[in-house]
C-alpha cells in the first residue's frame, strides 16, 4: 500500500491548476488503490469537495479529523464561523 505525500505542491499556482493537480492525484490513488496526504493553505470550495477525508489545523493543534462532509456540521455544531471558501466559478 503506498502513500503520497505532498507539501505545498502549489504555492502560489492558481485555483484552476490547484484543482487539476489534486484531481489528477486522486485519480491515481484510486487507480492504485493508495492514499495521498497534502498540505494545503488556500483551496476553492471545488478543491475541498474532491478529499474523502481531512485534518484541520489550527495555530500547530488539531481542529478536526475525518470524513470531509462532516466538517461543517461539526463546527456548525460547535458555533463556529465557517469562513466562506473562494469559489472558483466567480473568479
Amino acid at each position: 500500500y503506498a502513500v503520497m505525500l505532498y507539501d505545498q505542491p502549489l504555492s502560489g499556482s492558481d485555483l484552476a491548476a490547484t484543482y487539476d493537480l489534486v484531481d489528477t492525484i486522486r485519480t491515481v490513488c484510486r487507480i492504485q488503490q493508495s492514499s495521498a496526504i497534502m498540505s494545503l493553505t488556500h483551496l476553492s470550495q471545488e478543491v475541498f469537495d474532491l478529499f474523502d477525508r481531512i485534518i484541520l489545523l489550527g495555530g500547530g493543534h488539531l481542529v478536526f479529523q475525518g470524513p470531509r462532509e462532516d466538517a461543517v456540521p461539526y463546527f456548525n455544531k460547535l458555533g463556529s464561523a465557517i469562513i466562506k471558501m473562494h469559489n472558483s466559478k466567480n473568479s
